[in-house]
């Protein structure tokens, strides 16, 4: 690898590594406050002998371990280009603005990295021209990444800014991760489908402001990715009109092909050392290369996959099949639109290819309308309401698909009839042909999903915002995900600060396929004893009580009247956090603030920056969330984290766990509750300076027999049932 000095011979990385992290050691030299620290060596040692022999690694790293640097460290002195594929936005920004600077600094080492995103990240030029309709082309930099020159001579590539979320899709637009409003269906009515704006001149005068911003932004950007524009809200109406997502990607054939912000990232990522991805690119990279559709990450030796935990979840969206109103909405927008630039000599063929995207439009929401109002599969016997009108998620048999069956075939022929339609339109421009393309692939994948005969899949209805879905899941991705790390890499090292479960990784190793890998466990550097109480009140009623939102909302303020609030609470569920919210706002004179409320990232800027907050918040704060100091004081748990056994997927894998002879509560449940619960205490403590309360309120841990085993899991921090000793701990007491 140019300008990376050799370390020839076995054994001789992980010596140089070893060397790094010692008292006299580089780092030491160039950081004030860097100390050695057992776990942190051990770490590096264990990743760099994985970089020279190959294989598999699982690597528990506690908190506080030091663990991004203990696995980048051998990834620069690897001299092979390593694949990174994080979790969560803020790791990536840590990495790319924090740890790889002080690093080349304190090795002296050149070396060039980049980070990939997904395409919905980024500006399509050739759609934003046929947008604002004057087809202008603006000057532009090179995307991706911005270049700096390195301590020695070498060149890195930084990223500007990180995912607000991924779009990025696998094979199908398989996890449609859109946020755009389209078809919709709100409050378990259905609205007709209807097409966005398909011209600048049809947006309102707020969209128009934000165009403005991005017709300014597009002239002077070196990335395309929409976020380096902060005023962008997250689910800016007409982004899906511009942005470069791949049903819509002409390749080769594109007119702005050699200006393509994605395109030039690629070839960036081709030439680095360092490839920075998160685990939805990871997984949609898989699914594209699974179906021999190319490829978007280079082809990389090593891989390290932090916060490894997340990729079941990830890899289980992305190697499922779905069709979603959004889908069909966005191939009748963008038919329409392409069918305007056929050829003028085909007027015959456009016309007939517009009135079949009409046809299509209604079919689908007919076949949708079907879908929703008539739930295949729910109990007949109960009214609409208790059945469960607005759950998230049903769960289909090969029967109840049987019931939707004339309403489907109905799309499937429209989308026959569009791709006809295409292709009898002569000298069709490219955009049109990706168009009849589109519909052949829609097609198939709704003919897999009716068909729902594949035992290897979970079929289910999703209602989702404004969207309505039809999925098809793999329920075990373990050979999936496991043939990905052992075919794609010479060596790989999953790591997390939860990948284990009272010592043993036997949980992780059948979820991810990896019965063969090597491990090391490694235990958090804080000091549980002195800096964490643990509260157990002893007098909560079961979660299943109807009073138990009004018991624990009474705890809630109990406890964070001695924090002065300053805390999180997190619910496993949106109705108990709502119902508490609504019960504590008059009683607390703290800020309180609500999921949903706000996005995600402007939530925590106002809680990092609201002395005395206190959020209220679901999954997405159990994880990825990193709020060092005073600021965070308490984290306040309302119940145990098991994952819904009446979501389809979960069904679906206690069935296939018990057919298997398996104890599927004892080996799946209780240990992927385990996990969660860990990764939701582990916003409390950050920093070796944190101290804090951690707060669980489900009597389980006590009335329950499995309740031993998550006690047994707990942070050593000292426990009490007494609300008194919250006091003492924050005044400073000598007892602790």
């Amino acid at each position: 690898m140019p300008g990376i000095p050799a370390v020839p011979g076995p054994g001789r990385l992980t010596e140089s590594v070893a060397a790094i992290f010692e008292l006299a050691g580089p780092l030491a030299a160039s950081l004030p406050e860097f100390e050695p620290r057992a776990g942190q060596q051990a770490m590096a040692r264990a990743v760099a002998d994985t970089f020279e022999r190959g294989g598999i690694l699982l690597a528990e790293a506690g908190t506080g371990t030091g663990k991004t640097l203990a696995y980048l460290v051998p990834a620069i002195l690897s001299r092979q280009r390593v694949l990174i594929s994080t979790g969560t936005k803020n790791l990536q920004e840590q990495i790319l603005e924090k740890d790889l600077p002080l690093l080349e600094h304190a090795l002296g080492v050149p070396f060039v990295a980049t980070c990939m995103k997904g395409r919905g990240n980024y500006l399509c030029l050739h759609r934003f021209d046929a947008f604002v309709g004057d087809g202008a082309a603006a000057p532009h930099g090179e995307p991706g990444v911005r270049m700096t020159r390195g301590a020695s001579g070498g060149h890195r590539a930084r990223a500007l800014r990180q995912d607000r979320g991924d779009p990025g899709r696998g094979r199908q637009a398989g996890a449609e991760a859109e946020t755009q409003p389209g078809a919709a269906v709100a409050a378990g009515r259905h609205r007709a489908m209807r097409p966005l704006a398909r011209t600048a001149a049809a947006l309102d005068g707020h969209s128009r402001i934000y165009l403005t911003l991005i017709e300014e932004w597009a002239r002077r950007t070196e990335t395309g990715d929409r976020a380096e524009v902060d005023e962008l809200p997250e689910d800016l109406p007409f982004w899906g009109e511009i942005a470069a997502t791949t049903e819509n990607c002409l390749g080769s054939q594109c007119p702005r092909f050699d200006d393509c912000f994605v395109t030039r990232m690629r070839q960036r990522a081709a030439a680095a050392d360092l490839v920075i991805v998160n685990h939805h690119l990871l997984c949609a990279d898989a699914s594209v290369r699974q179906h021999s559709f190319g490829s978007v990450i280079p082809d990389c030796a090593m891989a390290v996959i932090d916060e490894a935990h997340q990729l079941e979840d990830v890899a289980t969206q992305y190697f499922g099949r779905a069709v979603s109103t959004y889908r069909v909405e966005e191939l009748v927008r963008d038919g329409e639109r392409a069918a305007l630039g056929a050829p003028a000599t085909a007027s015959e063929p456009r016309a007939a290819m517009r009135t079949t995207l009409r046809s299509l439009e209604e079919v689908a929401r007919a076949f949708f309308t079907a879908l929703v109002w008539t739930r295949p599969g729910a109990p007949q016997a109960r009214g609409a309401t208790e059945a469960g009108l607005f759950d998230e998620r049903l769960r289909l048999t090969a029967d109840a698909l049987a019931t939707i069956a004339g309403a489907g075939a109905l799309v499937i022929d429209a989308l026959a009839s569009l791709d006809t339609a295409v292709a009898a339109v002569g000298d069709a421009p490219e955009d049109l042909r990706a168009v009849g393309r589109r519909a052949q692939e829609l097609r198939a994948d709704l003919e897999f999903l009716l068909a729902g005969e594949d035992e290897d899949f979970v079929y289910f209805l999703e209602v989702r915002g404004r969207g309505v879905f039809l999925r098809a899941t793999p329920i075990d991705v373990s050979s999936i995900v496991g043939t990905l790390l052992r075919e794609r890499h010479r060596a790989a090292v999953l790591t997390s600060a939860t990948l284990a479960v009272h010592g043993s990784f036997e949980y992780i190793r059948a979820r991810l396929g990896v019965p063969e890998a090597r491990e090391v466990l490694l235990a958090s550097e804080f000091d549980y004893a002195a800096q964490a109480l643990l509260y157990l009140p002893r007098l909560m009623p079961d979660p299943r009580a109807a009073d138990f939102a009004a018991r624990a909302a009474d705890e809630i303020v109990a406890i964070l009247s001695r924090t002065e609030g300053r805390a999180f609470v997190l619910f496993t569920s949106h109705a108990t956090m709502r119902e508490v919210h609504g019960r504590v706002a008059g009683r607390l004179p703290y800020p309180l603030l609500l999921q949903g409320d706000a996005p995600r990232t402007l939530l925590l800027e106002r809680f990092r920056t609201t002395p005395n907050s206190v959020l209220l918040a679901t999954s997405s704060f159990w994880q990825g969330v990193d709020v060092a100091g005073e600021a965070l004081s308490c984290v306040i748990i309302d119940k145990l984290p098991f994952a819904s056994p009446a979501d389809p997927i979960v069904q679906a894998r206690i069935e296939a766990l018990t057919r298997a002879g398996e104890d599927a509560f004892g080996g799946y449940q209780v240990p992927l509750a385990i996990l969660t619960l860990l990764q939701g205490l582990g916003r409390l403590l950050r920093h070796r300076a944190d101290r804090g309360v951690l707060a669980i309120l489900d009597p389980r841990l006590r009335t329950m027999g499995y309740g031993r085993r998550f006690l047994a899991a707990l942070p050593p921090a000292r426990r009490t049932h007494a609300l008194a000793d919250i006091e003492r701990f924050f005044g400073g007491s000598s007892e602790f």
